[in-house]
């Protein structure tokens, strides 16, 4: 089975979400990271609120990922975007972006989850950076998603 195949049939429940949501959902189904999908936020699909693609509660506070793609680029949708992230910090979370580039392949999608889950904080807010080790201590590549998808992060 290829890797693409391994998120796939990980995120088999969620058929009618985006490629970019199926990969982030496959990939904390591996991972066995704890997850709510579509969570409903600041009133939900009522005027004014949101639904969320993921929040992550892997550390404190929770982590809310929102998957971003040519829609959120112009300028009305940055500004609501902008506000909605900082109403949803106000909460009490931490939100991240997630440009659908980001999520290609199962490679970049392993290699930015491992940062977003893993890394350390950007300069603008989210976080950023790189993880503990940089080389699968398995078979010496970089951000290998075939080894990560077994265990070499502790999963």
């Amino acid at each position: 089975m290829s890797a693409d195949e391994t998120l796939m049939s990980a995120s088999m429940g969620i058929l009618q979400a985006s490629l970019p949501e199926r990969r982030v959902y496959g990939w904390l189904v591996r991972h066995k990271i704890d997850f709510e999908y579509q969570a409903e936020l600041l009133g939900g699909r009522r005027p004014g609120g949101a639904v969320v693609d993921f929040i992550v509660a892997l550390r404190q506070p929770p982590l809310v990922l929102r998957i971003m793609s040519y829609w959120h680029t112009s300028p009305a949708s940055k500004a609501f975007d902008d506000v909605q992230a900082q109403e949803i910090e106000e909460l009490g979370y931490q939100t991240e972006d997630v440009w659908e580039y980001e999520l290609e392949t199962p490679d970049e999608t392993n290699s930015t989850m491992m940062r977003i889950l893993y890394g350390m904080p950007k300069p603008s807010g989210g976080l950023v950076g790189s993880w503990p080790s940089k080389v699968c201590p398995r078979c010496g590549r970089a951000e290998c998603f075939q080894c990560s998808a077994g265990s070499w992060y502790g999963r």
